[in-house]
């Protein structure tokens, strides 16, 4: 179990560098056991931390500049893991999370630029928000979800006065689903949250519909950037197949732009998120873009654009 505690439009000021807490547990009928929690603290790349996230974490440089890198980090979470599994008399889980982000704006990102593999384990998870309102059809939408909103909704009282950044978040998350498992509406948690392993090439016709909602457009990027750059760029968010479309200057040339069209508007609205996130040197513009300029890109015949859809598939 995951709490991604967001600083909205700071998120990457204070989350990228670090696993929030981890808490296991399991739905065995009539009981529901509990897993110890651990808390895992990942060295950032860079110390420098905004005043709203040293005010809202208490974390400081220094305490980072201690932590471990993300790749130990996994490797002791996987221990950990396996231990309390045994305890519990498991051999399998799934991470449950506060939202979108921490699996897949936080996570795969964070790997993917420093070359880790992650483990199957990272590619499908519930989300608490969208579960507790699939619970609780009354309560607030899923985008106006929060921790406290959810234990409020419950009836559980927040104890304020945990000063261990995000404790008391998982002990409210743990209430949460225990009300949800116990109370009338006997929740159960069965259509996981999935994400892609690799990108998947492949045409697109234009008579093919295509919804405004689905579709960004990526500026500034590297002139020799393929599909599978751009698609490794947007890591942990679900591309439609053969959803990069690569634009061209009149000369049939990269001019540094993309389309690029998502499975679902929530995956589109993530994918704006990481606007002004960096490529390498280069921060990358994302914006909305639509249905019909995706397919006058994507539906075209350049050879250029048919030679990279060509591609054979490749794990990013």
């Amino acid at each position: 179990m995951g709490s991604c505690h967001d600083v909205r439009g700071r998120q990457t000021d204070c989350l990228l560098n670090f696993i929030p807490q981890l808490e296991l547990g399991r739905q065995s009928s009539p009981q529901i056991q509990v897993g110890t929690l651990h808390k895992c603290l990942v060295k950032a790349d860079n110390l420098e931390l905004s005043e709203p996230c040293r005010e809202l974490t208490g974390l400081t440089p220094e305490s980072l500049a201690k932590a471990e890198p993300l790749d130990r980090v996994l490797q002791q979470f996987s221990q950990l893991v396996s231990n309390d599994l045994k305890v519990l008399g498991r051999s399998s889980y799934i991470f449950c999370t506060d939202g979108q982000p921490l699996i897949r704006q936080v996570l795969h990102p964070e790997a993917s630029k420093k070359n880790l593999l992650l483990s199957d384990c990272f590619y499908s998870f519930y989300d608490l928000r969208k579960e507790f309102h699939d619970c609780y059809p009354s309560s607030a939408p899923v985008k106006d979800q929060t921790i406290q909103s959810m234990a409020e909704n419950i009836g559980y009282g927040i104890d304020e006065s945990e000063e261990d950044f995000g404790v008391w978040q998982m002990k409210a998350m743990v209430a949460i689903i225990f009300s949800m498992l116990l109370d009338t509406c006997s929740h159960r948690f069965t259509t996981p949250e999935t994400v892609k392993y690799k990108y998947e090439t492949g045409p697109c016709s234009k008579s093919e519909a295509v919804d405004n909602e689905t579709v960004i457009r990526a500026r500034g990027l590297p002139w020799q950037s393929s599909d599978q750059d751009i698609a490794r760029f947007f890591k942990g968010l679900n591309i439609a197949k053969g959803g990069v479309a690569l634009c061209l200057n009149a000369q049939g040339r990269r001019n540094g732009e993309a389309l690029v069209r998502f499975v679902s508007s929530e995956q589109r609205d993530l994918a704006l998120e990481r606007h002004k996130h960096h490529m390498g040197s280069r921060y990358i513009e994302v914006y909305k873009a639509t249905g019909e300029e995706f397919l006058k890109i994507a539906g075209g015949t350049s050879n250029e654009v048919a030679q990279f859809l060509s591609k054979e598939n490749q794990v990013i």
